[in-house]
């Protein structure tokens, strides 16, 4: 009877493609959580090697019903479960299904997608391992409707498209974040004395690209090439100070242009230092500034400085 019941059980399984667990006593019919997903396969070892291999799943139990001609095999990542399944009457995937964009017309459920931390170097570790990439790493944009996330698609032995996405932050959110953290690099407050270069140098390009423009009076006008040479002139600067802040407005940025790599942004800044001498500076600047990212970190590679602005 035992055996009877637990083949019906594997039967009931084998013919559903989504399975679902009810937790506890139910008071809602809605509640319940994803199990696993079913991939009809050529070779069911040859699909379980390759998802064990790639994508760090592991092997959790294999059944057949061979009065059925079926084969199948059930690996965990996680929660997540994947039936890998073998039928006897199995057909090779049309080619159109193993394309994303010409599977899109047809009608039906399409892809699982996973969600990853670093996408680049998540689909270039696949890479390195032979896995096919159908999608290279790209971004999807909205900004009618303000969504962003980066995506990519590669595809298993058996031609079938798995999708993988990096969540991102809005781009504005990630500008304000920048502008916060280069605020406070060259604010150093009581301890301005002591101010190292070395603070600034995660805010800007690290090479001679770096072009930026200090007007610091109505008579003079500095131009400044490179970021060590950017960061060796405002070094002794800053050290003149007993204290001294440089406080980004926020609300006064304007962001004029904006993509996945570049920005280029304006807004006032107010400065306040206490010279050794017991002298007050105080003082609103505007800035405008050109970022780049590199690593997916924004730098400035130009950046111009002029005040004091008087309004």
């Amino acid at each position: 009877m035992k055996t009877l019941k637990k083949s019906k059980r594997l039967l009931f399984i084998l013919f559903i493609t989504v399975s679902i667990t009810v937790s506890g006593q139910q008071t809602n019919e809605t509640n319940f959580k994803p199990l696993h997903l079913v991939i009809s396969v050529a070779n069911v070892k040859e699909s379980a090697d390759w998802y064990i291999t790639n994508l760090d799943f592991e092997m959790s139990q294999s059944f057949n019903v061979p009065s059925k001609g079926l084969s199948a095999s059930l690996l965990k990542k996680g929660d997540f479960e994947v039936m890998l399944m073998k039928s006897k009457d199995s057909q090779s995937l049309p080619v159109s299904r193993k394309n994303t964009f010409t599977d899109l017309n047809v009608e039906g459920v399409k892809r699982i997608a996973f969600e990853v931390e670093n996408l680049d170097k998540f689909i270039s570790g696949l890479t390195s391992k032979g896995v096919s990439v159908d999608v290279e790493p790209r971004l999807f944009e909205d900004k009618i409707t303000n969504v962003n996330f980066r995506w990519a698609i590669i595809k298993d032995n058996n031609g079938n498209l798995i999708e993988f996405v990096e969540k991102t932050e809005d781009e504005s959110d990630e500008i304000e974040h920048f502008l916060i953290g280069w605020g406070n690099a060259w604010s150093p407050k009581e301890k301005a004395n002591q101010f190292s270069k070395e603070s600034l140098k995660p805010y800007y390009v690290q090479s001679d690209s770096l072009v930026a423009f200090d007007f610091t009076d109505s008579s003079k006008t500095t131009v400044i090439k490179g970021a060590e040479k950017h960061h060796t002139f405002w070094e002794p600067f800053m050290q003149q100070f007993n204290f001294w802040t440089f406080t980004p407005n926020l609300e006064s940025v304007t962001i004029h242009t904006l993509t996945d790599k570049t920005a280029s942004i304006s807004l006032y800044v107010d400065n306040y230092g206490i010279l050794s001498n017991g002298k007050k500076i105080e003082a609103k600047a505007h800035a405008t500034l050109v970022l780049i990212k590199e690593q997916n970190n924004w730098k400035i590679i130009h950046e111009n400085i002029w005040g004091p602005v008087v309004e």
